[in-house]
């Protein structure tokens, strides 16, 4: 109530502060913190335009409730702050589904797209397999049957190309290779032979945030947890609050198949 009576004042940090206190005193007596006392105060930030305060809290929302609802909530509303960045769309669509938070065809179609360009097709593959089996994508819709048709002879040669790269001397003396190579692993389903390429091309370049947040994703995906984490942290710039997210996913395990509803948080307009 007292939480409330701020946010409805337009005192919104607070509001905020308030909310945190009583986060802080439920974690601290372990038990679960009011969905309420992240919900509410996402609502008035985004009322006030000031999203960044906004994903803050939907951050600490999901390590109390890390349902697939509330990943997806978190991470639409971070995909349509992404803009024009691809690499970066798929990067917040790769945690997606990660985090058994795509639940759309859109976001299938526009993965699929996005992994197909960047020549992955050993993803876009298991990625439509994983969508036909989880029902979010009809083993009859001609349009991801046509993308399978195409992307499946194109994976097979693909995987026998990458895995005959990663064990060149060569791949891990040039950084831009070992991490196109580390990347190409990661989407057929091989992160941990990735991580030694990732930490090649790191060491080359070592103010790289985008080769320090995928070596931090092929750690977590391969059950190097502390090592992700500790990676995850050195992340700077556009993926930091992703890495962040992928942190919280990390030491909470895999998020479960499904879960009740979340309580809706905000959805910034298109």
């Amino acid at each position: 109530m007292l939480m409330d009576s701020y946010l409805n004042a337009g005192q919104v940090d607070k509001g905020w502060e308030i909310a945190q206190a009583g986060i802080a005193a439920a974690r601290a007596a372990g038990t679960k913190p009011s969905e309420e006392l992240f919900v509410r105060p996402a609502q008035a930030f985004q009322k006030a335009n000031r999203t960044n305060e906004m994903l803050d809290v939907l951050t600490m929302r999901v390590q109390d409730y890390p349902t697939p609802a509330t990943w997806r909530n978190t991470l639409y509303i971070l995909l349509q702050q992404a803009g024009g960045d691809k690499e970066l769309n798929l990067d917040i669509l790769r945690l997606m589904r990660a985090t058994n938070s795509m639940t759309q065809r859109p976001e299938y179609l526009e993965y699929a797209a996005l992994a197909t360009e960047a020549g992955y097709p050993g993803e876009v593959v298991a990625l439509i397999k994983q969508g036909q089996n989880n029902g979010a994508i009809p083993k009859t819709d001609t349009h991801f049957g046509n993308i399978l048709q195409t992307q499946t002879p194109r994976a097979t040669t693909d995987a026998a190309a990458v895995a005959a790269d990663a064990t060149k001397p060569a791949t891990l003396a040039n950084p831009k290779a070992a991490r196109a190579t580390a990347d190409a692993l990661v989407g057929n389903g091989e992160a941990a032979k990735a991580i030694p390429l990732y930490e090649a091309a790191l060491a080359a370049t070592p103010t790289d945030p985008v080769v320090q947040y995928r070596l931090g994703v092929a750690q977590a995906l391969a059950g190097q947890s502390d090592a992700a984490v500790a990676s995850f942290a050195k992340v700077q710039g556009n993926r930091q609050r992703l890495a962040n997210l992928w942190a919280i996913r990390t030491k909470a395990g895999a998020a479960p198949a499904a879960a009740p509803a979340a309580a809706p948080a905000p959805t910034p307009a298109t």
